[in-house]
Protein backbone atom coordinates (compact mmCIF):
# COMPACT_ATOMS: atom_id res chain seq x y z
CA UNK A 1 0.00 0.00 0.00
CA UNK A 2 2.37 2.23 0.98
CA UNK A 3 4.42 2.07 -2.41
CA UNK A 4 1.20 2.50 -4.04
CA UNK A 5 1.13 6.05 -2.72
CA UNK A 6 4.61 6.87 -3.28
CA UNK A 7 4.14 5.49 -6.52
CA UNK A 8 0.99 7.91 -7.40
CA UNK A 9 2.91 10.82 -5.74
CA UNK A 10 6.05 10.52 -8.59
CA UNK A 11 3.58 10.41 -11.22
CA UNK A 12 2.20 13.59 -10.00
CA UNK A 13 5.32 15.01 -9.72
CA UNK A 14 6.51 14.31 -13.10
CA UNK A 15 2.86 14.91 -14.76
CA UNK A 16 3.64 18.75 -13.08
CA UNK A 17 6.85 19.47 -14.59
CA UNK A 18 5.70 20.29 -17.88
CA UNK A 19 2.95 21.82 -16.48
CA UNK A 20 5.23 24.42 -14.59
CA UNK A 21 8.02 24.55 -17.42
CA UNK A 22 5.04 26.00 -19.59
CA UNK A 23 3.64 28.58 -16.84
CA UNK A 24 7.77 30.00 -16.67
CA UNK A 25 7.69 29.67 -20.66
CA UNK A 26 4.37 31.71 -20.06
CA UNK A 27 5.66 34.30 -18.02
CA UNK A 28 9.00 34.40 -20.18
CA UNK A 29 6.89 35.18 -23.52
CA UNK A 30 4.68 37.90 -21.89
CA UNK A 31 8.18 39.99 -20.71
CA UNK A 32 9.84 39.07 -24.11
CA UNK A 33 6.74 41.23 -25.88
CA UNK A 34 6.93 44.03 -22.80
CA UNK A 35 10.14 44.44 -23.13
CA UNK A 36 9.96 44.64 -27.16
CA UNK A 37 7.18 47.08 -26.70
CA UNK A 38 9.22 49.64 -24.09
CA UNK A 39 12.17 49.48 -26.17
CA UNK A 40 10.07 51.37 -29.28
CA UNK A 41 9.50 54.74 -26.35
CA UNK A 42 12.93 55.28 -26.42
CA UNK A 43 13.43 58.79 -27.00
CA UNK A 44 9.48 59.39 -27.07
CA UNK A 45 7.81 62.70 -25.82
CA UNK A 46 4.96 62.28 -22.96
CA UNK A 47 2.07 62.69 -25.77
CA UNK A 48 4.00 59.87 -27.97
CA UNK A 49 4.19 57.59 -24.88
CA UNK A 50 0.35 58.36 -24.05
CA UNK A 51 -0.98 57.51 -27.54
CA UNK A 52 0.98 54.31 -27.65
CA UNK A 53 0.42 53.10 -24.00
CA UNK A 54 -2.60 55.33 -22.95
CA UNK A 55 -3.13 56.98 -19.87
CA UNK A 56 -0.93 56.11 -16.98
CA UNK A 57 -2.71 55.07 -13.71
CA UNK A 58 -0.16 57.31 -11.97
CA UNK A 59 2.41 59.83 -12.55
CA UNK A 60 5.35 60.90 -9.92
CA UNK A 61 7.56 63.46 -10.13
CA UNK A 62 11.22 62.55 -8.50
CA UNK A 63 13.43 65.44 -8.98
CA UNK A 64 13.77 66.57 -12.34
CA UNK A 65 12.63 63.06 -13.70
CA UNK A 66 8.56 62.15 -14.43
CA UNK A 67 7.47 58.56 -14.03
CA UNK A 68 4.34 57.18 -16.07
CA UNK A 69 3.35 54.21 -14.20
CA UNK A 70 1.36 51.62 -15.71
CA UNK A 71 -0.55 48.70 -14.36
CA UNK A 72 -2.40 45.88 -16.51
CA UNK A 73 -4.70 43.46 -14.28
CA UNK A 74 -5.22 40.29 -15.71
CA UNK A 75 -7.09 38.60 -12.99
CA UNK A 76 -6.22 36.66 -10.08
CA UNK A 77 -5.05 32.78 -10.39
CA UNK A 78 -5.85 29.93 -8.01
CA UNK A 79 -3.86 27.19 -7.49
CA UNK A 80 -2.36 26.58 -10.95
CA UNK A 81 0.65 24.94 -12.36
CA UNK A 82 3.09 27.41 -10.38
CA UNK A 83 2.31 26.45 -7.47
CA UNK A 84 2.61 23.31 -6.95
CA UNK A 85 5.81 22.92 -4.80
CA UNK A 86 7.74 19.58 -4.38
CA UNK A 87 6.91 18.93 -1.05
CA UNK A 88 3.29 19.23 -1.79
CA UNK A 89 3.84 16.33 -4.40
CA UNK A 90 5.37 14.36 -1.93
CA UNK A 91 3.38 15.00 1.39
CA UNK A 92 -0.21 14.91 0.10
CA UNK A 93 -1.33 18.11 1.16
CA UNK A 94 -2.20 20.97 -1.14
CA UNK A 95 -2.90 24.40 0.34
CA UNK A 96 -4.98 26.43 -2.10
CA UNK A 97 -2.89 29.74 -3.28
CA UNK A 98 -3.70 32.76 -5.44
CA UNK A 99 -1.53 35.85 -6.79
CA UNK A 100 -2.68 38.74 -9.20
CA UNK A 101 -1.46 38.24 -12.58
CA UNK A 102 -0.02 41.49 -14.69
CA UNK A 103 1.97 43.68 -16.49
CA UNK A 104 3.72 46.41 -15.23
CA UNK A 105 5.44 49.73 -17.03
CA UNK A 106 7.27 52.48 -15.25
CA UNK A 107 8.63 55.21 -17.94
CA UNK A 108 11.05 57.94 -16.44
CA UNK A 109 11.07 61.09 -18.56
CA UNK A 110 13.02 63.89 -18.71
CA UNK A 111 12.47 66.98 -20.14
CA UNK A 112 10.09 65.78 -21.67
CA UNK A 113 11.87 62.87 -23.03
CA UNK A 114 12.06 58.81 -22.45
CA UNK A 115 15.21 57.57 -20.91
CA UNK A 116 14.46 54.95 -19.51
CA UNK A 117 11.97 52.51 -18.65
CA UNK A 118 11.21 49.16 -16.53
CA UNK A 119 8.44 46.30 -16.68
CA UNK A 120 7.61 43.69 -14.73
CA UNK A 121 4.96 40.31 -15.08
CA UNK A 122 3.60 38.28 -13.12
CA UNK A 123 1.81 34.95 -14.58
Amino acid sequence: MRFSKMKNKIFLLLFSLPLLAGCVHQEERARRRLESTCRTLMECTEEEVALRLGAPQSIQNIGNLKVYKYHQSYGTCKTSCASISFYDAFSGTREEKSWETYDNIEVFFKNGYVINWKCSVKR
